[in-house]
This record gives C-alpha cells, sequence and structure tokens, in this order.
C-alpha cells in the first residue's frame, strides 16, 4: 500500500543541493553524499533521510534496483535546515560474487537518498579500476 520508507507527519520536508564528493573513486576508496533537509512545514518534525544504492551495470550477478545502505534521523524546527552526510565505501558498494568472494566491481553506481524509496533524488558515483584490467573486480 505505501513504498517502503513511507512515514507520515504533521510537517512537511524539502531535500536540496544532493552531492557526491569526489565523483570517482577506487574500489577501495570513499565518497561523500550529501543532502540539505529543510523543515518547509510550520510545525517542529522528524525526518529519516535514506540513502540507497544501484550497482547501473554489473558483470557478475544481478544486482537488486535499490539496497538501503544507511539512514539518519533528524529533528527540525519550522524553516530549520540541516545538511546530512553519509560516507559510501566498499562496505556500502560491495557484494558476494558468483564464487562468494566479497568484491567491488568498477562501473557506475546511483546513490539515492530521500524520505522512502521512491520519494528520492539520485547522484552518480563512479567506481575506477585501479591497476587491474578493466572490469576486474576488487576482492575484500
Amino acid at each position: 500500500l505505501f513504498p517502503f520508507g513511507h512515514g507520515l507527519s504533521y510537517t512537511t520536508f524539502e531535500y536540496r543541493d544532493l552531492q557526491v564528493s569526489p565523483a570517482q573513486i577506487k574500489p577501495d576508496g570513499q565518497a561523500l553524499v550529501r543532502v540539505e533537509v529543510v523543515n518547509t512545514g510550520t510545525r517542529p518534525g522528524d525526518e529519516v533521510v535514506q540513502l540507497y544504492t544501484h550497482d547501473v551495470l554489473s558483470e557478475c550477478v544481478t544486482r537488486p534496483v535499490k539496497e538501503l545502505k544507511a539512514f539518519q534521523r533528524i529533528s527540525l524546527q519550522p524553516g530549520e535546515h540541516q545538511v546530512v552526510e553519509f560516507s559510501v565505501g566498499p562496505e556500502q558498494l560491495s557484494f558476494y560474487n558468483e564464487n562468494m568472494q566479497r568484491v567491488v566491481e568498477p562501473g557506475m553506481f546511483e546513490l539515492m537518498l530521500g524520505a522512502s524509496s521512491v520519494d528520492v533524488q539520485t547522484v552518480q558515483l563512479e567506481v575506477v579500476p585501479e591497476g587491474r584490467p578493466p572490469g576486474s573486480p576488487l576482492l575484500m
């Protein structure tokens, strides 16, 4: 009936200025994804900011369309804003391949932040190979 992460509130929130830095990392690197959340309503409220990832093209195995990787609950007064940040690295991007080895594949990833699984904003993060043949995954 409702999307994953859906919640009701007595106020409204707006997500602004989604960024990822850097936009390219090595398989063992870290990126910081951040978004500003603003309480645009007239009452104080809590919001749960959710981070989902999607491996755009996996070479090894079929990957989910969206995976919840992190979330953070914040409380905001009317008109108040807060920047929410998540670190994204091997822990969030790796998976088990067909040989049951934990790997990070080079390629494009979509990072989605929002209030539910369907109410998200998307930014792309590229994982570039490091001294390995293109398409070769990093074993964890």
